[in-house]
């Protein structure tokens, strides 16, 4: 990594192209290692798999299901890192939320009003609606401008027709 760096550092300085292979090769070299590492890693958690003693189901089990990360919460008492601190905080915050009182006069009023509307049953009982007359359907269709797109096809070709012996 050190190695890398000087050299990317020199090529940053110097733009020449022999540095810039030097560079490219200390980075393949330090790819290489990375994912043989990685492979090694892989391949020893999986010899210790036994089908026997279940590790190996669980292994497979963790694999197939998407974890959601839960990140590191900020509470009262601090950042919250282990999962019993961060139930802590969210049941904190949520006692703060559900303990908050109305303290302003005009959300009184307002939840007052609401409660009455629903309390109230006749607010339910709204009269039918009486169906239109087809008189009415054709004007507000002879009012409505239709702007579609022609499709492929035979309605292409018809507008085509009706568009060039308007002219």
């Amino acid at each position: 990594m050190i190695e890398r760096n000087w050299a990317r550092k020199a090529w940053q300085f110097s733009r020449n192209p022999n540095d810039k292979r030097v560079l490219n090769n200390i980075q393949n070299r330090l790819h290489r290692k990375i994912v043989a590492v990685q492979n090694k890693t892989w391949e020893d958690e999986h010899h210790v798999l036994d089908p026997d003693d279940g590790s190996f189901w669980e292994k497979s089990k963790e694999m197939r299901s998407k974890k959601t990360p839960v990140f590191a919460l900020n509470g009262r008492a601090g950042i919250a890192y282990t999962d019993s601190d961060k139930e802590e905080v969210l049941a904190c915050s949520l006692e703060k939320l559900n303990s908050k009182k109305i303290t302003n006069p005009s959300d009184y009023i307002i939840n007052r009003v609401v409660e009455n509307y629903f309390s109230n049953e006749n607010n339910f009982d709204a009269p039918p609606l009486t169906p239109p007359m087809p008189s009415e359907i054709l004007k507000y269709i002879e009012k409505a401008k239709i702007k579609r797109a022609p499709r492929a096809g035979r309605e292409l070709q018809t507008r085509f027709f009706e568009i060039s012996s308007y002219q």
